[in-house]
């Protein structure tokens, strides 16, 4: 449940995808939330969880860096490259979960960012 403790949502806003890794032996947890409006991210220690939103609208790539030290989920918006790197740890399997979440992150960040372009431009 950590770090999703801490989140709140816009009204209307609902969660359409989730990770993270809940991991026993991390002093530094993270968690990625998807909802149809924006993306939501967070990397503290102790799950004193301070969330950052950004827009579905103003990403304009996703990109996941394979790294076997710190995997990477790199975004590119309106105000810039932003990069979050997973949490380091010695553990091989615990990095290889730590890939897997991000390149699912990714996919369903660019299925999100289609819907949200179809909805915009929708007349209705």
């Amino acid at each position: 449940m950590r770090p999703f403790q801490r989140l709140r949502l816009p009204a209307g806003e609902r969660v359409i995808w989730h990770g993270h890794n809940p991991t026993f032996h991390r002093i530094v947890e993270y968690g990625i939330v998807l909802t149809e409006a924006a993306l939501y991210w967070c990397k503290s220690p102790w799950s004193l969880a301070r969330w950052r939103r950004i827009p579905l609208g103003s990403i304009h790539s996703v990109v996941v860096n394979t790294s076997l030290v710190r995997p990477t989920l790199r975004l590119e918006t309106s105000s810039g490259v932003i990069h979050f790197r997973t949490p380091f740890d010695t553990y091989t399997d615990e990095m290889d979960y730590d890939q897997k979440v991000l390149e699912k992150a990714a996919e369903a960040i660019e299925k999100a960012r289609e819907i949200h372009k179809i909805v915009v431009a929708s007349p209705n």
